[in-house]
């Protein structure tokens, strides 16, 4: 049961009040408070979606996971209270502990977790925790974790689905942790050859992580998997000639493009932007729904070209253009346009990055077909809200909630639309009040205290802040 008990909304009241409303540099308060307003928005937002849907509880993690990312464990932790269910609070809480990486909520979740049922799902948890603990050097308690969750899975049948998912979970996090071995001996543990092979798979892929590419392939014979892997690596290492060499001998095309990715960023990273470019035309496009059918997006050959642009914004601007050109809808060349707009933006070029945001609205006019048109209007809306300029953000945000309320005939259509506003919410408002936080920490720092302000009003000058409206 993910029904709280008073709208979730409300919690956040307090955390925008703690703001304080005045201070020296109001533009680093109105951030932190924007980012909060923001972070309510995408629960009035959950709100619109069927009380049964599983989309309400992710994007309530989001909510609380942005919160502990920045801090505020207070409204993170309030969040999960609002839970009414004690297994949903567990696993909300494993989950935060996780993804924010914070030992308060593993501490809370370790205690908690000691009143589970001991059925598959505990399994799970007790793994997720080991790893956990295995990630901040917590040798001890990891080793005990994953001890309980075999002592569990030892209960259960053997043969049966709960035994040999158990056992697979429990192969899996241990190879995760570089426990290659007894990752080994609990696989063989599996009866059924489906899940065995979903172990030694993943078992495959963290030798292949660690470079041990022949064990890979010996223990899971899945070459693609093994190569991508050494590739990318290559890569990442400024290997290219190797890295594409590595390339030839990749069968499977979304594989092939992820090396290309990875190329193309150490391209990037070293300043080699004309051979970015060209990587990025080898990567091909390959129309892909998700899994509820909605939004055909291309997104590893996207993000690659939004990264040149990012790159290419100020230095070449027709480069930047030349790279939104190898976009194939309206909707994806608009995303690269608010790309160097923001660039632009944030580099002091204020005027450049107006007319670069109204050559995307421009674009987005253009586009009739209202799926291709609901991620743009997220992407601008969450990109304005991350430059400041809040007001427009929400009334785009607004506009693109109208859209997806427009889904009425296909509530598949309309839900994952609305899921996909409120992460957009989630993430501005999280950025926003990291940005205000980091700046606020400056400005109150004592150390050389009058060099500060002046450098501070020097860059607000410089980059036009002020006269955004």
């Amino acid at each position: 049961m993910l029904n709280s008990q008073k709208p979730l909304s409300s919690i956040l009241d307090q955390g925008i009040s703690d703001v304080p409303k005045s201070s020296l540099f109001s533009q680093e308060v109105d951030k932190k408070r924007s980012g909060f307003k923001l972070l309510k928005d995408a629960l009035e937002t959950r709100e619109l979606i069927p009380s049964q849907d599983n989309h309400r509880r992710e994007i309530l993690l989001a909510n609380a996971v942005a919160f502990a990312e920045i801090g505020d464990v207070k409204s993170a932790f309030k969040i999960v209270k609002s839970i009414e269910d004690q297994f949903d609070q567990l696993d909300f809480l494993i989950s935060l502990a996780v993804i924010s990486d914070n030992k308060y909520f593993l501490d809370i979740a370790q205690k908690r977790l000691k009143k589970s049922p001991g059925d598959f799902f505990t399994v799970c948890q007790y793994t997720t925790i080991g790893r956990l603990q295995a990630k901040i050097g917590d040798s001890a308690s990891s080793e005990a974790s994953f001890s309980k969750a075999i002592e569990l899975a030892e209960k259960f049948t053997p043969g049966f689905q709960f035994s040999d998912m158990s056992f697979e979970t429990i192969a899996k996090d241990l190879a995760k942790i570089g426990d290659i071995e007894s990752a080994k001996n609990i696989a063989n543990r599996i009866n059924q050859d489906f899940y065995r092979e979903i172990a030694l798979k993943s078992i495959s892929e963290a030798q292949a992580l660690n470079g041990d590419y022949d064990s890979a392939l010996q223990t899971f014979d899945d070459r693609d998997m093994v190569l991508s892997i050494k590739a990318i690596k290559q890569a990442k290492n400024g290997e290219i000639e190797s890295a594409f060499q590595t390339l030839n001998s990749i069968k499977d095309d979304p594989k092939k493009t992820e090396v290309l990715s990875a190329i193309v960023k150490t391209q990037l990273k070293i300043g080699k932007y004309d051979a970015a470019l060209e990587t990025v035309k080898c990567i091909s496009y390959n129309e892909n729904f998700d899994l509820i059918g909605v939004f055909i997006e291309n997104s590893v050959k996207i993000d690659t070209i939004i990264s040149v642009i990012k790159v290419q914004a100020i230095a070449d601007a027709e480069k930047a253009k030349e790279a939104i050109e190898l976009m194939d809808l309206n909707g994806n060349k608009a995303k690269g346009l608010i790309a160097m707009a923001k660039v632009q933006m944030e580099q002091g070029y204020i005027a450049d990055g107006r007319h670069t945001f109204q050559a995307a609205q421009d674009m987005i006019d253009t586009i009739s077909n209202k799926v291709e048109k609901m991620p743009v209007l997220c992407f601008l809306a969450q990109t304005k809200a991350e430059l400041g300029i809040y007001e427009e953000s929400r009334k785009i945000f607004q506009t693109a909630i109208k859209v997806a309320n427009s889904f009425r005939h296909n509530e598949t259509t309309k839900i994952a639309s609305l899921f996909a506003i409120a992460n957009a919410q989630i993430e501005a408002g999280k950025n926003l009040c990291m940005k205000g936080k980091s700046e606020i920490s400056i400005i109150d720092g004592s150390s050389d205290f009058r060099s500060r302000i002046r450098t501070r009003i020097r860059n607000m000058i410089r980059s036009g802040i002020g006269v955004i409206k």
